[in-house]
């Protein structure tokens, strides 16, 4: 059935990740196709025509991606132990009969204290239906992070997410890069915001003389992390390549190797 809406509709390129662009007619307005891109779980975010150019009235229509829209109130997921299940992203769990569900099921308390501090004086409590059932199709997730003075959360990104990062307490630098390579950054005080837009690199640093408080929110019940310097020297990536795009030495690399993969740093 939403092959032929796609087909009727004449849309191409319809299911685009990330803001790509599809090109259809003018039907494109009309509400078999809207029907047909919710089915693909896209978000018609924009569609103009520009009649002109194109006099049979082609539309330029930008489609995005997110978590689907719930289809009931709430649904808590019932615990499951499948070896198979993916307990960050529970959508695909029965939900609890609503007799069963109860307040307690909304009521999270895990943030009330810090995570386990790393060597680096960071720690995070991660916050998503994993560990709060609560959560579940609700399109959200959090994160409670603390640093000690001094500390740093490296540049990441979330692929599927927007953040916004309240500081609680304490002084830190903050900021993100965007697509043009200009920063945005400053030195958050505490109680100020700070959003982070969906897959652009952000960070963290303790510039103050206590220990920092965040609580992070963000759009999306799985929204994925990639820490930039595990990502380019803990994933794998080929030495030679990493020697030549960044200038260093194959011992300069092995050093670096050494810190950032979970394996070779296991061995050492």
């Amino acid at each position: 059935m939403e092959d032929q809406k796609v087909r009727k509709c004449k849309i191409t390129n319809v299911w685009k990740e990330d803001g790509r662009h599809c090109t259809g007619d003018a039907k494109a307005r009309d509400d078999m196709c809207i029907e047909a891109f919710a089915a693909l779980k896209t978000i018609v975010t924009n569609c103009t025509c520009d009649e002109t150019s194109y006099p049979d009235l082609t539309c330029n229509c930008l489609a995005d991606s997110s978590d689907p829209d719930p289809i009931q109130d709430f649904c808590i997921p019932k615990p499951m132990t499948s070896p198979y299940h993916d307990h960050h992203f529970s959508t695909n769990l029965p939900c609890k009969n609503s007799s069963e569900v109860t307040t307690e099921d909304f009521v999270f308390s895990g943030l009330k204290t810090a995570g386990n501090f790393t060597e680096t004086g960071f720690a995070t409590v991660p916050v998503s239906p994993a560990n709060f059932p609560g959560l579940n199709t609700l399109g959200l997730s959090f994160v409670r992070a603390d640093l000690k003075p001094g500390s740093i959360n490296p540049p990441h990104y979330h692929p599927r997410a927007t953040e916004v990062a309240h500081l609680v307490k304490g002084r830190v630098y903050s900021g993100f890069v965007d697509s043009n390579n200009k920063v945005y950054a400053k030195v958050m005080e505490e109680g100020e915001i700070m959003v982070y837009p969906k897959g652009l690199v952000h960070f963290q640093m303790n510039v103050g003389d206590v220990t920092a408080t965040i609580v992070g929110g963000l759009n999306s019940q799985n929204p994925g992390i990639q820490k930039i310097p595990s990502v380019v020297f803990g994933s794998g990536i080929n030495e030679e390549l990493l020697m030549k795009a960044f200038g260093l030495s194959l011992k300069q690399i092995g050093t670096l190797k050494k810190r950032f993969d979970p394996v070779m740093s296991n061995e050492h």
